[in-house]
């Protein structure tokens, strides 16, 4: 489970978005992070179960730094006031689709699928749906999906269809999307709950055939 003061600490971070306040709690986010170390390897140990191909990562090839890339952006404050954890094939630089934690007050949500692909794999994953897009429809479909997770997530899809494809394709709605990611939201009382890995790893079952959907053109 995660440490009970992770939201507490994630809040006044917020608030307090600067070194001299990290370096005066960095004892507190020691033990939030541990914490979320731990639930991580739980969550590693279930997943690699679940999907083969994930392999035993190493959570720190999960989690994402707390520190802000801050060199080409006008928010100038050094540090994230969420957390988050990534599971696929070679981790957080894969280009593979896998399932995603992410960890912030009143916010929460597990997800699954391939966010905001490069324009190679964006171009593979639109061809395998042009393909085989009744199996996506399938698996969008499936009550159980469904009631989990919804539909596909539209970030800024194209106002028209891709070139290469016909204008009336039966899967027009998916080859506009240009990002292919499924979410359910998670209380802050659930993320604290000492069933989190059961429950979110539960749920990337659910969304297990999808992410393998996507993966085919890795194959």
């Amino acid at each position: 489970m995660l440490h009970p003061k992770t939201f507490e600490f994630l809040t006044k971070l917020g608030q307090n978005n600067n070194k001299v306040w990290f370096d005066e709690n960095r004892k507190l986010y020691d033990d939030v992070r541990a914490e979320l170390v731990t639930t991580i390897e739980e969550m590693i140990t279930k997943l690699t179960v679940l999907d083969a191909r994930i392999g035993y990562l190493a959570p720190k090839n999960c989690i994402f730094r707390i520190n802000r890339d801050v060199r080409f952006s006008k928010n100038k404050n050094p540090y994230k006031t969420t957390m988050g954890a990534w599971f696929s094939a070679g981790a957080k630089k894969d280009m593979m689709a896998g399932y995603y934690l992410h960890i912030e007050n009143n916010n929460s949500f597990i997800a699954a699928g391939n966010y905001m692909p490069m324009p190679d794999i964006l171009k593979k994953i639109r061809q395998e749906i042009d393909y085989n897009g009744a199996q996506l429809l399938s698996i969008l479909n499936d009550k159980k999906f469904n009631k989990t997770f919804g539909t596909i997530t539209n970030n800024d899809s194209l106002k028209n269809i891709p070139k290469g494809f016909e204008v009336d394709n039966v899967f027009a709605e998916y080859l506009k999307l240009k990002s292919f990611e499924v979410s359910t939201p998670y209380t802050n009382t659930q993320m604290l709950s000492g069933k989190l890995s059961i429950n979110a790893v539960a749920d990337f079952e659910i969304a297990n055939p999808y992410v393998n959907f996507l993966n085919t053109i890795f194959e």
